[in-house]
């Protein structure tokens, strides 16, 4: 099977990318391959791939100062103009780009496949567009990330199926450790990660907590500097430079006694919490977006409702907002070593079950074998 993947050419698709969209690319290119696939790669110059590579500029458009931001469009519609061109060599077409992959649907017999990795609102996507283009698209299957994500983008399209990501498993480092004291916050210093409530947490409850943020806007870096000022005299809170490689993420993940993810928007999946897992430490979430889907309430961490407006389920933790944050981050401190180890296993084996490379392509594959076979 010849497969064209094409990515974002902002940012260089790479294992150590800081954007969710490039290391589930990477993770796909590399699994396909390894699968016996024939894989081509259009995305920015410097993308790290055993696939062959296309592209249209030497390195992520984000990345070239040169570039202004309001001119990265023209480089990312030349990189499908040069797909476009080669597309009879190919048999399938698996887009990150959804409208971009919905239009080229609509202008070619070839099949195509989008990955959807945003939230779908009608603030954010223009679904009267997509609602007409997708109509007329010849050979076209959009692929949610969660059964979250899919329950509404059927409202407006059809031809939707649910793949959720997976990961390369870790080595297990120490996953039987029951010394870790700290907790962790790991991800873009954006509003909706919710940095800003990881800290108000770990000063309620007292408890150490590590920051490891990253910045890829002027606003964050405003963000990011407000909330350094403003928690910079609690010598519990550290605040960390961004992580440099896999190996060092995991064995983060792995000291951490628990990982807290206080989402404010709709996360289509959210890597970091079966990364998290992956290395035996829970996860501490509200209800939103793709969580109740990834957790499992009370084995691999705790679910958390947002607010006493906004119940997606009844909990083990009934308190909501901040205050049901601090009593998980209690819970999981007062366990008790066997419960803990214990919870920390569950962690791995529900990754281990759900959430590997090896799963998330073995569906890619069989829904392009599908799609061919139709």
């Amino acid at each position: 099977m010849k497969i064209a993947i094409i990515d974002n050419i902002e940012h260089p698709v790479d294992a150590h990318s800081g954007f969710g969209v490039e290391i589930f690319t990477y993770q796909l290119v590399q699994g396909l391959i390894k699968a016996g696939q024939d894989v081509t790669l259009f995305a920015s110059g410097d993308s790290v791939t055993d696939a062959k590579l296309e592209s249209v500029h030497s390195c992520g458009t984000a990345l070239d100062k040169s570039i202004l931001p309001q001119n990265r469009s023209f480089y990312q519609d030349y990189i499908f103009s040069l797909l476009e061109k080669n597309i009879d060599s190919f048999d399938i077409i698996h887009s990150q780009d959804h409208i971009k992959g919905l239009l080229m649907s609509y202008l070619t017999d070839k099949p195509v496949v989008s990955t959807f990795h945003d939230v779908w609102s009608a603030e954010r996507t223009p679904t009267s567009l997509l609602r007409t283009i997708a109509k007329n698209a010849k050979k076209h299957v959009m692929v949610a990330i969660s059964e979250n994500q899919k329950k509404e983008m059927e409202k407006d399209i059809e031809n939707v199926v649910v793949i959720p990501h997976g990961i390369m498993l870790p080595p297990l480092y120490d996953t039987q450790s029951t010394n870790q004291d700290k907790i962790l916050f790991l991800g873009r210093i954006n509003a909706r990660k919710g940095p800003g409530i990881a800290l108000e947490v770990a000063n309620k409850t007292n408890k150490r907590l590590s920051m490891y943020g990253f910045t890829h806007h002027p606003f964050e870096k405003e963000l990011l500097d407000s909330l350094t000022e403003q928690y910079t005299a609690n010598q519990q809170i550290i605040f960390h430079n961004p992580i440099q490689n896999e190996d060092e993420k995991m064995k983060v993940y792995t000291d951490h006694r628990a990982l807290i993810f206080p989402i404010q928007w709709e996360e289509p999946f959210g890597l970091v919490q079966i990364e998290s897992m992956a290395c035996g430490t829970p996860v501490i979430a509200y209800a939103r977006g793709s969580v109740p889907e990834v957790i499992k309430d009370g084995e691999t961490g705790f679910i958390v409702n947002s607010s006493n407006e906004d119940i997606r389920g009844d909990w083990i933790i009934k308190k909501t907002g901040v205050e049901g944050l601090c009593e998980a981050v209690e819970r999981i401190y007062a366990m008790t070593e066997e419960s803990y180890k214990l919870m920390r296993q569950n962690c791995r084996m529900h990754v281990e079950k759900n959430f590997t490379v090896q799963r998330m392509v073995n569906q890619y594959k069989q829904l392009y074998d599908a799609i061919l076979n139709k």
